[in-house]
């Protein structure tokens, strides 16, 4: 709550514009009701590598193997073809979690990936 005070006071002392501040207050809500960017990042910056990537497979695999893009499916629905799994960790080795709001655009039409 503190932080999202002082949040507020800044986005009030520079002038942001309302709808802007609220966009802004909202983001601290859900981010601090839903999922807490400090504490995640804070328990993946304090293990070894080999646990990051235990806890980020845990994370990350369902989203992966489910998504159309990497698995093949049959007229049916049915999985034709898995992801192999050293593909899974290599992917899940350089994710990272970011929270969107609806209405914010990810990526731009034209936009280069890292």
């Amino acid at each position: 709550r503190k932080h999202r005070a002082i949040c507020a006071a800044a986005l009030e002392q520079t002038q942001v514009p309302p709808e802007l501040r609220t966009k802004v207050m909202d983001y601290l809500h859900y981010t601090a009701r839903v999922y807490n960017t400090y504490a995640h990042s804070s328990l993946l910056n304090q293990i070894s590598t080999p646990l990051q990537l235990e806890v980020k497979l845990h994370l990350y695999q369902a989203a992966i193997t489910n998504c159309p893009f990497f698995v093949q499916r049959d007229q049916q629905g049915n999985m034709v073809d898995e992801v192999p799994s050293e593909v899974v960790a290599s992917m899940v080795h350089v994710m990272s979690d970011s929270v969107y709001l609806p209405g914010d655009y990810i990526v731009n039409k034209g936009d280069i990936a890292d």
